[in-house]
């Protein structure tokens, strides 16, 4: 009997594929002041592109780990793909946890580059800052930057060479889903870029109908594991068009 080869072995080669397939087709839906605005697949790839040049500037390299805090919106899958094409780990949090919580996932994955939504959780990081050896770069979404060492914008971050997608193979950690600490310290559950990528395909394929020219909505937070998978991996596997907040 011969060895079952998959047509996508990793989270990495679906991105490859779906972004370079249907590139004028709407991705991530954002509706601000009323009005709802469209990143295309295309948009999608030239932005993840910029990024993960960006993190290999900043150091980032295959099994090195990326943290974000961040509410639901398109900088986020970009930093999870941008992760992943340098076959990094990436590990969500979200922005109602504790800073206690904070600091702990941090330091238990160790993550070298943490991307962070706003001004206000970039404050509250740099309390903690000296309590996190291995951060060694934190990126702020929205805004400039200050001029503290080890702090930069994701306009800067994007400024950089672009570099190609690592060779990733489907057993390579895609990254780490905390539980919410509630019964104690949040504990870490490890998925593999083929095993994420198979699961959450085939839910959003099989249970929800998904298909390509859907129009989609998943209403939790993108730093849950139920948000991430049916807002970023499963819409994006399938070539469907998920909104992600209004």
């Amino acid at each position: 009997m011969g060895t079952f080869k998959p047509r996508f072995e990793s989270l990495v080669a679906i991105y490859d594929h779906a972004t370079k397939s249907f590139p004028d087709r709407p991705l991530f839906g954002t509706k601000e002041r009323g009005s709802w605005q469209w990143m295309t697949y295309g948009e999608f790839r030239k932005t993840t592109d910029q990024i993960r040049g960006g993190l290999a500037a900043a150091g980032v390299t295959k099994g090195d780990r990326v943290a974000v805090i961040a509410n639901n919106r398109p900088e986020w899958a970009v930093a999870a793909y941008a992760t992943y094409g340098l076959g990094g780990a990436f590990v969500p949090m979200y922005e109602s946890q504790l800073t206690s919580d904070w600091k702990y996932i941090l330091r238990d994955c160790g993550a070298k580059v943490l991307f962070v939504a706003n001004q206000s959780i970039l404050e509250r990081i740099q309390g903690i800052r000296d309590e996190l050896p291995d951060l060694e770069t934190v990126v702020l979404i929205d805004g400039d930057a200050p001029g503290a060492e080890g702090t930069t914008s994701f306009a800067e971050l994007a400024k950089a060479d672009p570099v190609p997608l690592a060779d990733v193979d489907g057993e390579d950690t895609a990254g780490f889903i905390y539980t919410s600490g509630t019964t104690g310290k949040p504990k870490g559950v490890l998925h593999t870029t083929a095993g994420y990528l198979l699961g959450t395909t085939m839910t959003s394929k099989w249970v929800f109908d998904l298909k390509e020219d859907d129009t989609y909505w998943c209403t939790a937070d993108i730093g849950w594991i139920t948000g991430h998978s049916y807002i970023v991996y499963g819409p994006l596997a399938n070539g469907a068009t998920p909104g992600m907040y209004e």
